[in-house]
């Protein structure tokens, strides 16, 4: 018995089954079973098996098995075998819930003609199969490949992705090796493929199959744990028109900062950096950061008028120790830029970068402004976030605030770095990286810090 390679959803379903002896006796099946059987009546049913017609076989031993007691919710559909030619012979003999006796005359009509429409007969017996909450099964006996241009293949996964609540079994009668894959691939759903060579053989198969439809649908696997979202445990908008408390300014320069419109705005007009021990407007914010891993994030705009500006915005304790993202225009000289996110880590003096490049660009020189324009360097704003996980400290740069829906975000991820004796304080700043003309406004939207579970 070959189940599917790439097993798909089993679907609710189950049947009476059957047991070798001296006939064919059903095993209690499950109330809500609906089971359609599938009778090819094409014309090469006419061939012999040790001197019995295929179709006298098929017919003995399905009609042993309807007859079998407790197997009243099952259907007999047959295709070719009233027509040489039409490829829409398929007939529903009995439907699904009929009484013995009418199974007994819908095999009784079946003499083999014409063509085998595997596909449409399929596309057929699921819609014969009563709509409810059934467990479902189409069990297709057939000796031959599809001749009505079709794939029953495809017809049976297609039912499949349309959430047609039904297994597809197949037994393969008296089919050559070389045409068995042909046949195999239809049983779909958790169904089976069984081959039959023989009368003894077919009376095997069937009890194989209906052993199988006898069987409950398997639970559902659980629906995996959501993924621990992280929790907001701070969280500034700049929107109280003043700098709230809860940040403190080294070297204040009011010239250099405003808060205004939701936005801190931060001028980076001279040279200056964390590592400046005077630098100007450095942002200290006075709120604990929670314990184990979290993630600390700004949402920043910025239009770079030179190739020096950047932001930085992390860990810090002094100039000389500081853990932070770093994210603006990189100059690289004498004509060369890129847009860039890094870690800087500061120790005791001694700088480690780990920089990822967003975009590096010739002939980035004059109006970068205008260049970048042209260039269409990502949706702004930019979503800035350095990640603690353990002992590993990593930036992730995001190219837009918001991600329409059906999108992915575009994000770029550093390297890691790791600090065994991490900085305890958190701070911003905005500055440019050397002596240049010109300036840059660097538009802070707002500073979140989240704990991860």
């Amino acid at each position: 018995m070959t189940r599917p390679t790439a097993p798909i959803r089993a679907m609710t379903i189950a049947a009476c089954a059957l047991v070798m002896g001296s006939g064919l006796a059903a095993l209690p099946a499950a109330a809500d079973t609906q089971v359609m059987y599938v009778l090819d009546g094409s014309n090469s049913m006419w061939g012999q098996i040790d001197g019995v017609a295929k179709i006298q076989t098929a017919k003995e031993v399905l009609g042993e098995l309807l007859q079998a007691e407790g197997a009243q919710k099952v259907g007999l559909l047959a295709y070719g075998h009233r027509s040489k030619t039409d490829c829409g012979d398929i007939e529903v003999l009995a439907p699904v819930g009929a009484r013995a006796g009418e199974l007994k005359a819908g095999i009784g009509k079946v003499t083999p003609t014409g063509k085998t429409p595997i596909s449409a007969a399929l596309k057929a017996a699921a819609e014969a199969l009563p709509a409810g909450d059934h467990q479902n099964n189409i069990v297709l006996i057939s000796d031959g490949l599809e001749t009505c241009n079709a794939d029953p293949c495809a017809t049976a996964q297609a039912l499949a992705a349309q959430g047609v609540n039904t297994r597809i079994h197949v037994v393969g009668f008296d089919i050559g090796e070389q045409d068995r894959e042909k046949l195999e691939c239809i049983a779909v759903n958790g169904g089976v493929y069984v081959d039959a060579r023989s009368a003894d053989d077919l009376k095997g198969a069937l009890t194989q199959v209906a052993e199988v439809v006898a069987e409950p649908e398997p639970e559902p696997e659980p629906e995996p744990e959501p993924a621990p979202q992280a929790v907001e445990v701070f969280r500034d908008d700049f929107d109280q028109g003043e700098l709230a408390g809860h940040w403190n300014v080294a070297q204040p320069n009011p010239d250099g900062f405003i808060v205004e419109d939701g936005n801190l705005v931060l001028i980076a007009g001279q040279k200056g950096t964390m590592a400046d021990p005077e630098k100007e407007n450095l942002f200290l914010l006075d709120v604990p950061l929670p314990d184990g891993d979290w993630e600390m994030e700004v949402v920043y705009d910025a239009e770079f008028n030179t190739r020096h500006e950047i932001l930085q915005f992390g860990l810090y304790d002094d100039a000389e120790n500081f853990l932070v993202v770093s994210s603006g225009l990189g100059g690289r000289f004498p004509y060369n830029c890129a847009l860039e996110v890094g870690m800087d880590d500061m120790s005791r003096g001694q700088l480690k970068e780990n920089r990822t490049n967003l975009g590096d660009w010739e002939a980035c020189q004059g109006d970068v402004v205008n260049f970048m324009k042209r260039k269409g360097i990502g949706p702004r704003p930019y979503r800035i976030t350095l990640v603690k996980e353990g002992r590993s400290y990593s930036a992730t740069h995001q190219f837009g605030d918001e991600v329409p829906e059906g999108e992915e975000p575009r994000i770029e991820k550093t390297g890691a770095v790791s600090s065994l004796r991490p900085p305890k304080g958190v701070a911003l700043t905005a500055g440019q990286v050397a002596d240049t003309e010109g300036e840059t406004l660097f538009l802070i939207d707002r500073v979140v810090v989240r704990q991860r579970n």
